[in-house]
């Protein structure tokens, strides 16, 4: 019994040994981390530099041998001009300190392979710039001490802050560090160098050479020529416009291509390192990007004014990412037309067609060149083109006269003239039924002519030229019979001369008898020559239109007159032969 007791003290001792103690232990170290700011409190006027210490109080126990947190400030109110680990009680940083003026955050990362006991240990110095008057907080963020105890315990109990008071000036600032910082590290960064090296470098781009001008490419490429003694380059595309790129070199290159680039705008980002570690500011490249056309749309026909005006194309469509620049108008038959979108539905009238059926489509064209097309058709009322009904085809030289037709109602008619001379154009204009007519009021000289026509609607679409008809216009009818007249009479003058000198040569006896005869013929020749003379004249007369409507009397063929005029000329060379035969029974 004695000896069983013993065993269970000697158990009951090694269990508080071997694990209550070191649970006590461990919750000892867990006890009191603090992280605080050096001063707590600091009054500065603007434009004043001025920095604050990180500092981290152990909290006793076997003390702490690893940190990281991130500080928050007002980027209004302040700047973070440089980060310095001079002075830290940690040597190992998994990264360089960092820091954002547009985030308003400075970020530490570090630790040390000895224990750091003691209560107020600086991590890093942070200068600051006053940037105008107000009260500004610092806090931690996201923050972590951690115990040296081997196990990493998080042993953080409390989060300090300090407080900025910023006025006009003359203030008195807060202790400056007494060295200079040795690194100011950019956000994202991987070394130490500064943001010293100034460079002239311009990024382009033959995929996309203008930054405010949209692509269907979503493969850019971007092209720099290096400045001498640069070592490395660091890039990164996004969609933000003023990145930095890690301070991480990539190598030596003056090409970066990238692939399947989303749609919309997005920017390449690039700085240079030179060789001895200094880095560039970040140069800035845009580019648009547009890989998707227009949605889908339908376009209808609007007969504002009848279907035999000419009709007005209705649509609207739209596109997500750059838009909708135009559109294209096709007509069948027509060269395409191109109307700038205004951004609401669209009414356009056609351009000018015949009447007839046609089919047209409508193409919208976004920004970057992708095009969604509609396609639609109508039916335009009226008559395509202008068609010559009632024209002579043969009529004598000088005559008046007349062309008509149809056309499309209300349209304007042309008529080509082609002859001698240069082509003559005439014009018209057709009534409510189509009907056209072109006067020639002063007929035509004698010759061959054609004639066609064509049509302007009052649209001002114009038709093509008709088939062309023939005129021909005759001599005028004396010109044509003088010929004839005169040699008649030339015929009839010298037969008269010849008896007239053999009567004088024949007997006295008979000169009373031919100087009878010969008045005689003188008498009949003059009645004879006024009849034919009467004939011809009234021949003529019924071969002009003028005189026709005037007498109320259909118009005389040429040919009817021609006939006429010789039947005439067939009696008087009858009459004139009988008298002539009297005369020489008489001789004889």
């Amino acid at each position: 019994m004695r000896n069983h007791l013993i065993t269970r003290i000697l158990a009951t001792a090694c269990i508080a040994v071997f694990v209550v103690l070191p649970l006590l232990r461990q919750t000892g170290d867990a006890a009191g981390a603090r992280l605080t700011f050096l001063p707590q409190t600091a009054e500065v006027g603007v434009g004043d530099s001025f920095s604050i210490k990180v500092a981290v109080d152990s909290g006793g126990g076997t003390g702490i041998n690893a940190s990281e947190g991130t500080v928050k400030f007002d980027p209004a109110l302040l700047a973070v001009s440089s980060i310095s680990k001079d002075g830290s009680v940690f040597s190992l940083w998994t990264s360089d300190p960092t820091f954002s003026n547009t985030d308003g955050t400075a970020t530490f990362s570090g630790g040390s392979p000895n224990a750091y006991s003691g209560t107020s240990g600086v991590i890093i110095t942070i200068n600051f710039k006053a940037l105008k008057e107000g009260s500004a907080t610092l806090s931690f963020d996201k923050a972590s001490v951690l115990a040296a105890d081997g196990n990493g315990t998080e042993v953080l109990s409390e989060k300090g802050t300090a407080t900025i008071t910023i006025g006009k000036g003359n203030s008195t600032p807060a202790p400056a560090p007494t060295k200079k910082p040795a690194v100011t590290t950019p956000i994202d960064s991987t070394d130490t160098s500064s943001d010293s090296l100034s460079l002239a470098v311009s990024i382009t781009s033959p995929t996309h050479p203008e930054e405010n001008t949209w692509y269907a490419n979503n493969n850019p490429r971007f092209t720099w020529k290096n400045p001498p003694g640069i070592s490395g380059i660091s890039t990164i595309l996004n969609d933000k416009p003023t990145t930095d790129p890690p301070k991480k070199s990539e190598g030596m290159t003056d090409t970066k291509d990238f692939q399947g680039v989303a749609d919309g705008v997005s920017y390449f980002h690039a700085r240079f390192k030179d060789q001895t570690g200094n880095w560039s500011q970040t140069i800035h490249r845009k580019i648009q990007v547009d890989m998707e056309p227009p949605m889908p749309f339908k376009v209808s026909v609007n007969w504002k004014n009848g279907e035999s005006s000419l009709p007005y194309f209705e649509f609207f469509a739209t596109d997500s990412v750059s838009g909708v620049e135009s559109y294209s108008i096709a007509i069948e038959g027509k060269d395409p037309f191109t109307v700038k979108n205004n951004n609401e539905p669209q009414s356009v009238r056609s351009v000018p067609v015949l009447p007839g059926h046609y089919k047209f489509t409508v193409t919208a064209r976004d920004r970057a060149g992708n095009t969604t097309a509609a396609e639609g058709e109508f039916d335009l009322k009226g008559i395509a083109e202008a068609r010559i009904t009632d024209l002579p085809s043969s009529i004598n030289a000088d005559i008046p006269f007349f062309a008509e037709g149809i056309a499309n109602p209300r349209s304007k008619v042309v008529a080509i003239l082609e002859g001698s001379d240069s082509p003559q154009e005439f014009s018209a204009t057709a009534d409510e039924n189509g009907r056209w007519i072109v006067p020639f009021k002063d007929g035509l000289r004698s010759g061959t002519y054609h004639l066609s026509v064509k049509m302007i609607t009052a649209d001002g679409a114009e038709s093509a030229q008709s088939g062309k008809l023939i005129i021909r216009v005759n001599w005028p009818i004396l010109a044509k019979l003088g010929w004839l007249i005169i040699a008649i009479l030339a015929v009839a003058a010298g037969v008269l001369a010849v008896l007239l000198w053999r009567d004088k040569k024949r007997a006295k006896a008979r000169y009373t008898a031919a100087q009878q005869l010969t008045a005689d013929m003188r008498r009949k020749n003059k009645a004879i020559f006024e009849a034919l003379h009467e004939e011809v004249e009234e021949k003529i007369s019924l071969l002009d239109l003028r005189v026709c409507q005037q007498l109320n009397v259909e118009p005389l063929r040429p040919e009817i007159a021609l006939e006429k005029i010789k039947d005439a000329l067939d009696v008087s060379q009858e009459a004139i032969n009988r008298g002539l035969q009297d005369i020489v029974d008489i001789s004889k």
